[in-house]
Protein backbone atom coordinates (compact mmCIF):
# COMPACT_ATOMS: atom_id res chain seq x y z
CA UNK A 1 0.00 0.00 0.00
CA UNK A 2 2.81 2.53 0.96
CA UNK A 3 3.94 2.05 -2.58
CA UNK A 4 0.59 2.85 -4.21
CA UNK A 5 0.78 6.34 -2.53
CA UNK A 6 4.01 6.81 -3.23
CA UNK A 7 2.89 6.12 -6.97
CA UNK A 8 0.37 9.21 -6.60
CA UNK A 9 2.99 11.55 -4.50
CA UNK A 10 3.23 14.89 -6.39
CA UNK A 11 7.09 14.41 -6.46
CA UNK A 12 7.24 10.55 -8.26
CA UNK A 13 5.29 11.14 -11.52
CA UNK A 14 5.32 7.28 -12.79
CA UNK A 15 2.97 5.35 -14.57
CA UNK A 16 0.40 3.08 -12.49
CA UNK A 17 0.85 -0.52 -12.66
CA UNK A 18 -2.27 -3.04 -12.39
CA UNK A 19 -4.35 -1.45 -9.84
CA UNK A 20 -7.61 -2.33 -8.57
CA UNK A 21 -10.10 -0.09 -10.26
CA UNK A 22 -12.20 0.99 -6.82
CA UNK A 23 -8.77 1.97 -5.54
CA UNK A 24 -7.91 3.74 -8.55
CA UNK A 25 -11.33 6.14 -7.83
CA UNK A 26 -10.94 6.41 -4.78
CA UNK A 27 -7.70 8.04 -5.02
CA UNK A 28 -8.82 9.93 -8.11
CA UNK A 29 -11.06 11.95 -5.32
CA UNK A 30 -8.50 12.82 -3.06
CA UNK A 31 -7.38 16.66 -1.95
CA UNK A 32 -3.58 16.57 -2.60
CA UNK A 33 -1.11 19.52 -1.71
CA UNK A 34 -1.54 23.10 -0.45
CA UNK A 35 -3.70 23.98 -2.87
CA UNK A 36 -6.57 21.86 -1.76
CA UNK A 37 -7.48 20.76 -5.69
CA UNK A 38 -8.81 17.51 -6.12
CA UNK A 39 -6.13 15.46 -8.41
CA UNK A 40 -7.25 15.48 -11.86
CA UNK A 41 -9.06 12.54 -13.52
CA UNK A 42 -7.48 10.20 -15.43
CA UNK A 43 -7.37 11.08 -19.25
CA UNK A 44 -7.35 7.61 -20.97
CA UNK A 45 -8.44 5.09 -18.23
CA UNK A 46 -7.61 2.64 -21.09
CA UNK A 47 -4.07 3.41 -21.21
CA UNK A 48 -4.52 3.16 -17.25
CA UNK A 49 -2.04 6.31 -17.00
CA UNK A 50 -1.76 9.18 -14.55
CA UNK A 51 -2.14 12.49 -15.20
CA UNK A 52 -0.36 15.32 -14.41
CA UNK A 53 -1.42 17.06 -10.77
CA UNK A 54 -3.01 20.49 -11.59
CA UNK A 55 -1.21 22.55 -9.14
CA UNK A 56 0.13 25.79 -9.90
CA UNK A 57 3.85 26.27 -8.79
CA UNK A 58 4.11 30.23 -9.75
CA UNK A 59 1.12 31.13 -6.87
CA UNK A 60 2.19 31.33 -3.08
CA UNK A 61 -0.38 29.80 -0.63
CA UNK A 62 -2.06 31.40 1.97
CA UNK A 63 0.34 30.43 4.93
CA UNK A 64 3.60 31.74 3.36
CA UNK A 65 1.45 35.30 2.53
CA UNK A 66 0.57 35.56 6.11
CA UNK A 67 4.41 35.03 7.20
CA UNK A 68 5.18 37.60 5.20
CA UNK A 69 2.78 40.43 6.48
CA UNK A 70 3.97 39.40 9.90
CA UNK A 71 7.79 40.29 9.27
CA UNK A 72 6.67 43.01 7.46
CA UNK A 73 4.55 44.82 10.22
CA UNK A 74 7.42 43.63 12.51
CA UNK A 75 9.98 45.59 11.06
CA UNK A 76 7.69 48.57 10.86
CA UNK A 77 6.80 48.25 14.92
CA UNK A 78 10.72 48.26 15.27
CA UNK A 79 11.34 51.16 12.85
CA UNK A 80 8.54 53.16 14.74
CA UNK A 81 10.21 52.00 18.31
CA UNK A 82 13.72 53.41 17.12
CA UNK A 83 12.36 56.39 16.11
CA UNK A 84 10.15 57.26 19.74
CA UNK A 85 13.14 56.30 21.65
CA UNK A 86 15.87 58.63 19.90
CA UNK A 87 13.00 61.33 20.63
CA UNK A 88 12.91 61.21 23.83
CA UNK A 89 16.87 60.69 24.29
CA UNK A 90 18.02 63.34 21.95
CA UNK A 91 15.20 66.13 23.49
CA UNK A 92 13.45 66.58 20.05
CA UNK A 93 10.88 69.33 20.12
CA UNK A 94 8.22 67.28 18.49
CA UNK A 95 8.15 64.58 21.33
CA UNK A 96 7.75 67.62 24.12
CA UNK A 97 4.83 70.10 25.41
CA UNK A 98 5.45 73.47 24.59
CA UNK A 99 3.03 75.11 26.39
CA UNK A 100 1.73 74.10 29.85
CA UNK A 101 -1.30 75.83 32.00
CA UNK A 102 -3.62 75.19 35.23
CA UNK A 103 -7.11 75.70 35.02
CA UNK A 104 -9.73 75.24 38.12
CA UNK A 105 -7.92 76.09 40.55
CA UNK A 106 -8.62 78.87 43.06
CA UNK A 107 -7.27 77.99 46.72
CA UNK A 108 -4.18 76.58 45.22
CA UNK A 109 -1.61 78.59 42.86
CA UNK A 110 -0.33 77.19 39.77
CA UNK A 111 3.26 76.95 40.40
CA UNK A 112 3.38 74.80 43.31
CA UNK A 113 0.90 72.17 41.27
CA UNK A 114 2.75 71.83 38.20
CA UNK A 115 6.05 71.81 40.76
CA UNK A 116 4.71 68.74 42.63
CA UNK A 117 3.75 67.07 39.39
CA UNK A 118 7.26 67.53 37.87
CA UNK A 119 5.75 69.03 34.75
CA UNK A 120 6.76 72.57 33.32
CA UNK A 121 7.17 73.57 29.15
CA UNK A 122 9.59 71.15 27.38
CA UNK A 123 8.50 68.46 28.97
CA UNK A 124 8.12 64.88 27.33
CA UNK A 125 5.06 63.61 26.68
CA UNK A 126 5.11 60.17 28.43
CA UNK A 127 6.50 62.12 31.36
CA UNK A 128 3.59 64.73 31.36
CA UNK A 129 1.40 61.85 31.63
CA UNK A 130 2.75 59.30 33.81
CA UNK A 131 3.25 62.12 36.48
CA UNK A 132 2.53 61.18 40.38
CA UNK A 133 -1.06 63.15 40.83
CA UNK A 134 -1.44 61.59 44.47
CA UNK A 135 1.72 64.24 45.19
CA UNK A 136 -0.63 67.07 44.63
CA UNK A 137 -3.61 65.30 46.36
CA UNK A 138 -1.57 64.99 49.18
CA UNK A 139 0.23 68.10 49.49
CA UNK A 140 -2.78 70.24 49.53
CA UNK A 141 -6.27 68.83 50.52
CA UNK A 142 -8.31 71.44 48.79
CA UNK A 143 -7.39 69.27 45.72
CA UNK A 144 -10.03 66.25 45.09
CA UNK A 145 -8.68 65.51 41.54
CA UNK A 146 -6.17 66.07 39.10
CA UNK A 147 -6.26 65.66 35.02
CA UNK A 148 -4.06 66.31 32.52
CA UNK A 149 -5.33 66.43 28.98
CA UNK A 150 -3.77 67.23 25.51
CA UNK A 151 -4.12 70.55 23.87
CA UNK A 152 -3.60 70.73 20.22
CA UNK A 153 -1.08 71.15 18.74
CA UNK A 154 1.40 70.62 21.45
CA UNK A 155 0.28 71.71 24.92
CA UNK A 156 -1.18 70.25 28.01
CA UNK A 157 -3.86 71.50 30.32
CA UNK A 158 -4.03 70.20 33.93
CA UNK A 159 -7.51 70.64 35.31
CA UNK A 160 -7.66 70.86 38.93
CA UNK A 161 -11.24 70.13 40.77
CA UNK A 162 -10.99 71.33 44.50
CA UNK A 163 -13.07 70.29 46.90
CA UNK A 164 -16.05 72.47 48.22
CA UNK A 165 -16.88 73.61 52.11
CA UNK A 166 -20.23 72.98 53.52
CA UNK A 167 -19.67 74.06 57.32
CA UNK A 168 -17.43 76.28 59.06
CA UNK A 169 -16.03 74.43 62.08
CA UNK A 170 -16.33 76.32 65.39
CA UNK A 171 -13.24 76.61 67.17
CA UNK A 172 -9.75 77.39 66.69
CA UNK A 173 -8.17 77.14 64.48
CA UNK A 174 -10.08 77.71 61.79
CA UNK A 175 -11.26 75.09 59.54
CA UNK A 176 -14.30 74.60 57.26
CA UNK A 177 -15.69 71.14 56.27
CA UNK A 178 -15.56 69.89 52.84
CA UNK A 179 -18.70 67.80 51.35
CA UNK A 180 -17.00 64.82 51.68
CA UNK A 181 -16.04 65.20 55.56
CA UNK A 182 -12.55 66.52 55.13
CA UNK A 183 -11.07 69.40 57.15
CA UNK A 184 -9.69 72.14 55.56
CA UNK A 185 -7.44 75.15 56.53
CA UNK A 186 -10.31 77.70 55.74
CA UNK A 187 -9.39 80.38 53.28
CA UNK A 188 -11.66 83.58 54.15
CA UNK A 189 -11.26 85.11 50.63
CA UNK A 190 -13.13 81.45 49.30
CA UNK A 191 -15.32 80.15 52.08
CA UNK A 192 -18.75 81.39 51.47
CA UNK A 193 -19.35 83.96 54.72
CA UNK A 194 -23.09 82.56 55.54
CA UNK A 195 -21.52 78.56 55.65
CA UNK A 196 -24.02 76.85 58.69
CA UNK A 197 -21.39 76.19 61.82
CA UNK A 198 -20.60 72.96 62.89
CA UNK A 199 -19.62 72.00 66.64
CA UNK A 200 -18.72 69.48 68.74
CA UNK A 201 -17.24 70.80 72.75
CA UNK A 202 -14.92 68.30 73.94
CA UNK A 203 -13.53 66.79 70.28
CA UNK A 204 -10.08 68.00 68.24
CA UNK A 205 -11.25 67.82 64.46
CA UNK A 206 -7.56 67.15 63.78
CA UNK A 207 -5.22 68.82 61.09
CA UNK A 208 -6.56 69.30 57.42
CA UNK A 209 -6.77 66.56 55.46
CA UNK A 210 -8.13 64.36 57.79
CA UNK A 211 -11.65 63.00 57.85
CA UNK A 212 -13.85 64.41 60.55
CA UNK A 213 -14.93 61.86 63.26
CA UNK A 214 -17.47 62.56 65.66
CA UNK A 215 -17.82 59.17 67.83
CA UNK A 216 -21.30 57.32 68.26
CA UNK A 217 -22.89 59.95 65.61
CA UNK A 218 -24.21 57.37 63.47
CA UNK A 219 -25.24 58.44 59.46
CA UNK A 220 -25.53 62.07 60.93
CA UNK A 221 -23.09 63.08 57.40
CA UNK A 222 -25.44 61.61 55.00
CA UNK A 223 -28.62 62.53 56.29
CA UNK A 224 -27.74 66.47 56.45
CA UNK A 225 -26.42 65.48 52.91
CA UNK A 226 -29.81 64.89 51.79
CA UNK A 227 -31.44 67.82 53.46
CA UNK A 228 -28.64 70.03 51.50
CA UNK A 229 -29.83 68.39 48.56
CA UNK A 230 -33.36 67.78 48.61
CA UNK A 231 -34.36 71.14 50.57
CA UNK A 232 -32.24 73.89 49.68
CA UNK A 233 -34.64 76.43 51.26
CA UNK A 234 -34.22 74.76 54.75
CA UNK A 235 -30.53 74.33 54.52
CA UNK A 236 -29.98 78.12 54.47
CA UNK A 237 -32.12 79.03 57.55
CA UNK A 238 -29.53 76.07 59.31
CA UNK A 239 -26.81 78.59 61.42
CA UNK A 240 -25.64 75.60 63.28
CA UNK A 241 -25.41 72.01 63.78
CA UNK A 242 -24.01 70.95 67.66
CA UNK A 243 -22.88 67.14 68.86
CA UNK A 244 -23.73 66.72 71.90
CA UNK A 245 -22.62 63.30 72.60
CA UNK A 246 -24.45 60.22 72.62
CA UNK A 247 -26.06 60.61 69.31
CA UNK A 248 -27.42 64.05 70.10
CA UNK A 249 -27.67 66.70 68.16
CA UNK A 250 -29.06 70.56 68.19
CA UNK A 251 -29.95 72.05 64.86
CA UNK A 252 -30.23 76.15 65.62
CA UNK A 253 -31.96 78.12 62.37
CA UNK A 254 -31.12 81.61 61.75
CA UNK A 255 -34.71 83.71 61.57
CA UNK A 256 -36.63 83.21 63.46
CA UNK A 257 -34.66 81.30 66.04
CA UNK A 258 -35.58 77.79 66.45
CA UNK A 259 -34.40 74.32 67.50
CA UNK A 260 -34.22 70.89 66.73
CA UNK A 261 -33.07 68.16 69.16
CA UNK A 262 -31.95 65.53 66.80
CA UNK A 263 -30.82 61.80 66.74
CA UNK A 264 -29.38 60.54 63.59
CA UNK A 265 -31.12 57.13 64.66
CA UNK A 266 -34.35 58.04 64.51
CA UNK A 267 -36.98 59.95 61.98
CA UNK A 268 -34.80 60.89 59.49
CA UNK A 269 -37.82 61.03 56.77
CA UNK A 270 -39.37 63.52 59.00
CA UNK A 271 -36.86 66.47 57.98
CA UNK A 272 -38.86 66.93 55.19
CA UNK A 273 -41.92 67.78 57.51
CA UNK A 274 -39.82 70.30 59.22
CA UNK A 275 -40.68 73.14 56.42
CA UNK A 276 -44.52 72.47 57.45
CA UNK A 277 -44.01 72.82 61.14
CA UNK A 278 -41.87 76.29 61.23
CA UNK A 279 -44.23 77.42 58.47
CA UNK A 280 -47.73 76.80 60.76
CA UNK A 281 -45.81 77.73 63.85
CA UNK A 282 -45.52 81.39 61.93
CA UNK A 283 -48.81 81.59 60.70
CA UNK A 284 -49.97 80.87 64.34
CA UNK A 285 -47.72 83.25 65.52
CA UNK A 286 -45.91 80.91 68.62
CA UNK A 287 -42.95 82.50 69.62
CA UNK A 288 -39.31 81.91 68.45
CA UNK A 289 -38.47 79.73 70.84
CA UNK A 290 -40.42 76.81 69.80
CA UNK A 291 -38.29 73.31 70.06
CA UNK A 292 -39.02 70.78 67.30
CA UNK A 293 -38.19 67.16 69.30
CA UNK A 294 -37.22 64.89 66.40
CA UNK A 295 -36.09 61.87 69.37
CA UNK A 296 -39.77 59.86 69.57
CA UNK A 297 -40.08 57.36 66.74
CA UNK A 298 -42.49 58.45 63.64
CA UNK A 299 -43.33 62.09 65.06
CA UNK A 300 -42.18 65.77 65.43
CA UNK A 301 -43.15 66.81 68.97
CA UNK A 302 -42.87 71.25 69.47
CA UNK A 303 -42.27 72.23 72.50
CA UNK A 304 -43.26 76.28 73.27
CA UNK A 305 -42.67 77.76 76.40
CA UNK A 306 -45.28 77.99 79.46
CA UNK A 307 -46.09 81.93 78.18
CA UNK A 308 -46.91 80.82 74.61
CA UNK A 309 -48.64 77.60 75.94
CA UNK A 310 -50.74 79.48 77.96
CA UNK A 311 -51.92 82.24 75.14
CA UNK A 312 -52.17 79.25 72.61
CA UNK A 313 -55.03 77.71 75.31
CA UNK A 314 -56.27 81.29 75.83
CA UNK A 315 -56.89 81.87 71.84
CA UNK A 316 -58.29 78.28 71.40
CA UNK A 317 -60.55 78.81 74.58
CA UNK A 318 -62.20 81.89 72.99
CA UNK A 319 -62.24 80.48 69.18
CA UNK A 320 -59.24 82.25 68.39
CA UNK A 321 -57.85 79.23 66.21
CA UNK A 322 -61.20 77.38 65.14
CA UNK A 323 -60.97 75.29 62.45
CA UNK A 324 -57.13 75.10 62.40
CA UNK A 325 -55.38 72.18 61.47
CA UNK A 326 -53.30 70.72 63.33
CA UNK A 327 -49.36 72.32 63.53
CA UNK A 328 -47.49 70.14 60.19
CA UNK A 329 -50.49 69.01 57.67
CA UNK A 330 -49.60 72.42 55.84
CA UNK A 331 -53.32 73.38 55.64
CA UNK A 332 -54.27 75.44 58.50
CA UNK A 333 -57.88 75.82 57.35
CA UNK A 334 -59.45 72.19 56.77
CA UNK A 335 -58.85 70.95 59.80
CA UNK A 336 -57.27 68.05 59.22
CA UNK A 337 -55.68 65.88 62.02
CA UNK A 338 -52.22 66.29 62.23
CA UNK A 339 -49.26 63.90 60.98
CA UNK A 340 -47.48 62.66 63.60
CA UNK A 341 -47.07 65.93 65.37
CA UNK A 342 -48.21 67.60 68.34
CA UNK A 343 -48.03 70.81 70.28
CA UNK A 344 -47.18 70.50 74.34
CA UNK A 345 -45.50 73.02 77.07
CA UNK A 346 -42.67 71.70 78.15
CA UNK A 347 -39.17 73.37 79.89
CA UNK A 348 -36.07 71.85 79.05
CA UNK A 349 -35.61 70.16 82.55
CA UNK A 350 -39.01 68.28 81.48
CA UNK A 351 -37.69 67.91 77.57
CA UNK A 352 -34.79 65.87 78.85
CA UNK A 353 -36.71 63.52 81.34
CA UNK A 354 -39.21 62.55 78.97
CA UNK A 355 -36.95 62.06 75.92
CA UNK A 356 -34.37 60.75 77.95
CA UNK A 357 -37.23 58.35 80.13
CA UNK A 358 -38.68 57.23 77.11
CA UNK A 359 -37.01 56.54 73.50
CA UNK A 360 -39.92 54.76 72.53
CA UNK A 361 -42.30 57.86 71.65
CA UNK A 362 -44.94 58.25 74.07
CA UNK A 363 -45.71 62.05 74.02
Amino acid sequence: MADQFDLYSTRKRRPLPDVDPAVRKRFESLDLGRSRRPIDRLRSPKDEEIAELSIPRGDASPRESSHGLRWTLLGLAVVTIAVVVHGFVSGSPLWTAQNVRVVGNRAVESEPVLSALGIEPGVSWWHAFTADQDAVLDAYPRVDDVAIRYHFPRGLVVRVSERTPMFRWLGEPARVVAEDGTLLAAVASLDPSDLPCLSAPGIDPGLPGRTLELPGSGDYWEQLQRVRNENTQLWTQISQVQYEGERRFRVFFRDPKRVVLWDPYLNAHLWSRIPLVLGDLAERGLGTDAVLDLRFRDRIVVRVPEEEWYRLKDAEAGDGLEGRGAIGTGDAKTGTPGDRTGVRRSSEEETDRSVDGDRGGRT
